[in-house]
C-alpha cells in the first residue's frame, strides 16, 4: 500500500468521524478521542508494515505520536507498546542501514 493510499485512507476515516460525532448524541461525545486515537494507530500499523525507508518511518511515528497525544492511556496498553516495538525495530534497522 503506498503513502498516499494511507494518506487517503487517514483523511476518510477523519472525515467521517467528524460527520458522526458531530451528530452523535452527547453522552457519546466523549469516545471521540478514542476513535481518532484508533485511526492514528491503524495508520502506525499500516505504515510499519508498508514503509521500508525512513520517511515512512517518520511518518508512522508522527501518527503515533498523534494517538499518544488523544490518549496517552495507550502507552501501557499492549498494542500500543507492540507499535511502539515496531517503530523501535524499525527505527534501528533503518538508521543502520540493514532496511
Amino acid at each position: 500500500m503506498t503513502s498516499t493510499k494511507l494518506n487517503g485512507i487517514e483523511k476518510q476515516c477523519l472525515l467521517m468521524l467528524d460527520k458522526t460525532y458531530q451528530s452523535a448524541p452527547v453522552q457519546y461525545q466523549h469516545l471521540k478521542n478514542y476513535s481518532l486515537c484508533w485511526v492514528y494507530e491503524y495508520c502506525t500499523q499500516q505504515y510499519l508494515q508498508y514503509s521500508i525507508d525512513l520517511t515512512g518511518i517518520q511518518t508512522a511515528s508522527q501518527k503515533f505520536w498523534k494517538a499518544v497525544q488523544l490518549r496517552p492511556r495507550i502507552l501501557l496498553e499492549g498494542y500500543g507498546q507492540s507499535l511502539m516495538r515496531g517503530l523501535s525495530k524499525r527505527w534501528f534497522l533503518v538508521l543502520s542501514g540493514w532496511a
